[in-house]
């Protein structure tokens, strides 16, 4: 039996995934506005037009859309067939393009309306259980990072280093780009040029 109403008419599913999507950009605007710690789910919730109970059917917690956000900007990294161009691990790509397109994918992703609100908050502001939920959500491009990093290391591309810390001073330097960036003038595209030459320098032998 087909669907009632055929396609012309969205399901029950599809209506909740626009508004939990709706609750999502509109946080993610107003964390980059006004920060994390100033924004609270009645401000997601006055800016929507709606009541802050009706926010608690989509998410529990303001921890909760955070841990939303960055699941979301994860499986856009993830995603092999969106912007092929910087998907770091496509066949027969060297470590040091690699490290390029991981580098332009997260700068991509930093700048698009849902990325500029990560610098705004620091993972201090998670509890326990919550934190450990964030570190698991981004496992898979920490590792993708530190897999690169070791292979370039193992024939020759890159300079020996200690991985982990090589990626924590990268991650570090990308998490405040959008901070500073409109402060100086810079352009998103300039400022990944910019940002791309200064890690390689820094990593090549």
């Amino acid at each position: 039996m087909g669907r009632a109403w055929g396609s012309e008419v969205q399901s029950r599913e599809e209506k909740f995934e626009l508004k939990r999507q709706a609750v999502l950009r509109t946080a993610a605007a107003l964390f980059r506005s006004k920060g994390v710690e100033n924004t609270a789910l009645s401000d997601v919730a006055d800016a929507l037009n709606i009541s802050k109970p009706t926010i608690y059917y989509y998410f529990r917690s303001k921890d909760d859309v955070l841990l939303a956000l960055i699941e979301e900007a994860v499986a856009q990294f993830a995603d092999a067939e969106a912007h092929a161009e910087d998907y770091p691990l496509a066949p027969g790509v060297s470590n040091v393009a690699r490290m390029e397109r991981f580098l332009r994918r997260s700068m991509r992703i930093l700048f698009d309306e849902i990325g500029t609100s990560f610098p705004t908050w620091l993972p201090h502001l998670l509890d326990g259980d919550k934190r450990a939920q964030l570190v698991a959500i981004g496992k898979p491009v920490d590792e993708t990072a530190e897999k690169i990093l070791r292979d370039g290391i193992a024939d020759g591309s890159f300079a020996p280093s200690n991985v982990t810390a090589t990626y924590r001073f990268v991650i570090g330097a990308l998490r405040y780009i959008p901070v500073w960036q409109n402060e100086h003038g810079f352009t998103p595209a300039e400022i990944t040029e910019e940002f791309v030459a200064f890690v390689m320098r820094s990593v090549r032998p």
